[in-house]
């Protein structure tokens, strides 16, 4: 019985040394990106683009999706480089003028964002597919800025 006893307390020290260390391990393996004040959706304008500026979500698993106002998209990755800065690479398919599917395209962006969490700058990068296979080499650093896109009070019509 005794040497039931002092197993047992072992196994339960064990158990208690595991249980205190565990949630330590889990915590230094958190994403990053979880906390990082980009997560969520942004309007994006590169300086000299004219039209409507892009929309971006920025997702808390480190994914990227970008629309722009014609419709194209762009899929990629993004990653916390600091507190408030990032780096994001994306793709985005491209045609030639008789819409024939010629390539994907690819951005690199670099910036970071406000302290009040509610806008961004930085400068971005692209690498355009060329009708040949090719790509044509980074152009830029363009500088781009963005605005978080925020949850609005609806509108609601009047009553008669």
């Amino acid at each position: 019985m005794r040497r039931l006893s002092a197993t047992l307390t072992v196994s339960v020290a064990a158990l208690l040394a595991i249980t205190l260390t565990v949630p330590a391990v889990v915590a230094q393996d958190a994403d990053p990106a979880a906390g990082h004040p980009i997560v969520g959706t942004w309007f994006l304008q590169s300086e000299g683009a004219t039209g409507p500026p892009n929309l971006a979500t920025f997702g808390c698993d480190g994914t990227f999706v970008g629309v722009d106002p014609g419709g194209g998209v762009g899929l990629g990755s993004w990653v916390a480089t600091g507190e408030r800065t990032l780096e994001v690479t994306f793709h985005f398919p491209m045609q030639t003028p008789e819409g024939m599917p010629m390539g994907h395209g690819t951005v690199f962006f670099s910036g970071e964002v406000s302290e009040d969490g509610q806008t961004l700058t930085g400068a971005s990068t692209v690498d355009l597919a060329t009708p040949g296979g090719g790509m044509t080499g980074p152009r830029g650093p363009v500088p781009t800025t963005g605005t978080r896109v925020v949850v609005e009070p609806m509108d609601v019509p009047a009553q008669e």
